[in-house]
């Protein structure tokens, strides 16, 4: 059983980069929002499937227009922006999808084309029939495919080509959180140089600092108990060593003034970035854990034991 100073040491730091994190995914949430990585994300992905290829066709371009027109993906979309662009969901269930492709003739026609009078498809001649319209022909291929495997039956053969899309959609994902990922460092690395969180500081203050260590200790049992936090507040309470001030010298808040300091502060810098990446909901769970077993308190002794 670890002794009571090593494990407050350990939720101050938990609940330190816990906090952390929630600024860094706000961060990166609002940036996403305001540029819209979801949404072009999801049409290229769109734009990637219907081309039925790596590379991204002028016939898979068109098709993924077409179908991002379509009455109910619109119904999935935010409002339209004051440009000229339909706009795009961030996100298409799969049922809607499939209904959209095999209804493709409901979205509003190009200029020059007449509209299109169908209807969703409920028999399996009506599924074939829609099934050869669609313009994309990899897509085409897959749902013949599909629909015969399904032995021709509708239902069974909307579930199998859900699950296509499903499964074509995690690739997709893969490649957003990938992007993502780099641009969590980023948000990480500002945020660790802008608030000095420097690890290496902040363990020799927790570990020599009691009472440092029982108000953060104190704040975060308590952020553990009520399941969520005021990010400002928690900050201003943290009586911990950030921030800086814009000289040099020996304090931990003051620009360092040798090349040792230079490294120890990049290496806490560095260990407070990584350990960011890690995310909110993983340290608000490790705190929990920890935060559980320190008030287990130390083992009582064996009996006949002094």
């Amino acid at each position: 059983m670890p002794d009571i100073p090593a494990l407050d040491v350990a939720i101050g730091f938990i609940f330190l980069f816990f906090i952390l994190s929630l600024v860094c995914s706000s961060l990166n949430e609002a940036v996403a929002s305001l540029l819209s990585w979801r949404s072009k994300n999801l049409k290229l992905g769109i734009e990637n499937l219907l081309s039925g290829r790596e590379e991204i066709s002028d016939d898979g371009r068109k098709a993924a227009a077409q179908l991002l027109r379509h009455p109910l993906i619109q119904t999935l979309a935010p409002p339209r922006s004051r440009r000229d662009e339909d706009p795009v969901p961030s996100y298409i269930p799969a049922s809607a999808f499939v209904t959209a492709v095999l209804t493709l003739d409901l979205a509003p026609p190009e200029e020059g084309k007449p509209e299109g009078a169908s209807k969703a498809p409920t028999t399996a001649r009506e599924v074939e029939a829609a099934i050869e319209k669609i313009p994309s022909k990899p897509v085409r291929d897959i749902f013949l495919t599909l629909f015969e495997q399904a032995e021709r039956k509708v239902v069974p053969f909307r579930e199998a080509a859900e699950k296509w899309f499903d499964a074509s959609m995690d690739r997709v994902s893969g490649w957003y959180r990938r992007k993502v990922q780099w641009w969590l460092f980023l948000w990480a690395l500002l945020i660790a140089l802008a608030v000095n969180a420097d690890s290496v500081q902040i363990a020799d203050r927790l570990w020599t600092d009691e009472a440092v260590r029982s108000a953060i200790v104190a704040r975060a049992e308590q952020a553990e108990t009520a399941g969520d936090v005021d990010i400002d507040q928690a900050v201003r309470e943290l009586e911990l060593p950030l921030g800086w001030n814009l000289r040099f010298g020996d304090d931990t808040r003051d620009l360092p003034n040798d090349t040792v300091a230079w490294i120890s502060k990049a290496i806490g810098i560095l260990i407070t970035t990584f350990a960011l990446l890690l995310g909110a909901p993983f340290w608000f769970d490790l705190l929990g854990k920890v935060a559980h077993l320190r008030s287990t308190g130390a083992k009582p002794p064996k009996s006949g034991t002094t």
